[in-house]
Order: structure tokens, then sequence, then C-alpha cells
């Protein structure tokens, strides 16, 4: 959803009532098992229950209502009944899997039409991916740092610009 769409749907939502029910959908580290394979840090961004606490506690001291959603998988799980209990989802989940991790909740929400907070799928996915976003944000003529995407470690030895 654009910001305009939302601008709009919020408009409509604040006319409506004056309390709105607002989903927060989040990982935890619970949500994903442990490979043991991953690097020892792999779950810090799943650190978020004192950020769900915190933004739960904003949103009700507003006057509004909130449901604890959780993971991607939990939305999806019980989709149609959230969908009837929200007016919004206050996304800070992550993901886990894929190169678009991050915009796999927007992306459900969007097809479904539901409101959310931040930005949308595509946004997301293009963020995600450093290179990418350094390619386009060039392309507009957008000022950034050198940069080189370095697939195997061979290839360090050709970019002289990285020096430090």
């Amino acid at each position: 959803m654009c910001a305009r769409q939302f601008l709009k749907k919020s408009q409509k939502l604040a006319h409506m009532k004056e309390t709105i029910t607002v989903g927060i959908t989040y990982d935890t580290k619970n949500d994903f098992k442990l490979d043991e394979e991953k690097p020892w840090d792999w779950d810090a961004e799943f650190e978020v229950s004192v950020a769900v606490d915190d933004i739960t506690r904003a949103l009700e001291d507003l006057g509004h209502q909130t449901i604890h959603i959780g993971s991607g998988e939990k939305l999806l799980e019980n989709f149609r009944e959230i969908e009837s209990q929200v007016d919004i989802v206050f996304n800070i989940a992550e993901g886990m899997f894929g190169r678009a991790r991050e915009s796999q909740i927007p992306s459900l929400l969007e097809m479904a039409r539901m409101p959310f907070v931040g930005s949308d799928a595509y946004t997301l996915a293009i963020a995600l991916n450093k290179w990418h976003t350094k390619v386009i944000a060039h392309h507009y003529g957008i000022n950034t740092p050198a940069f080189s995407c370095i697939e195997r470690y061979e290839q360090l030895d050709n970019v002289h610009f990285l020096s430090f």
C-alpha cells in the first residue's frame, strides 16, 4: 500500500471511530529453530520484547486497542480471524527465509488490502539488498560512497578504493 493509499485509509479510520485496533506483527527467536551453521548472533534482530511492549504501551496510551499477532506464520495461520479483528497492522517483523524476508508480511497485507504502518513490500525487499539499493541510488544521482559487490574472498585483491 503506497503512502497516499495509507493516508486515505487512516483518515477514514480516524473519522469512523476514535479507537482503532492495531495488530502488531513481530518475530521472536522462539519462532525459528537454531541452525548450528548460523553465526552466534543470528537471532539478534529477534530480541524484540521490549520494543513490542513499548509500541503496545504507546498505542494504548493514545487510547487504541492492540492485538499481538506475532510472526508471519502466525499471521498466516489465523489470517481471516485477524483480518476481521484489526483496523491496521504495525509490522516490525524481520522474517528469516528468502531474499525478501522483511517484505513477506507487507506482501500479505497488500494482497488482502489491509492497511499497515511502514514501508511497502517492494521498498523493504530492495532495501534489504544493499547492492541493489546502491545501484538504484546511483541511477537517480544520489551520492553514495564507493562500493563493490564481493562474492568471493579472492575478489578483495581487486578492490583498491576500499583501503583502510
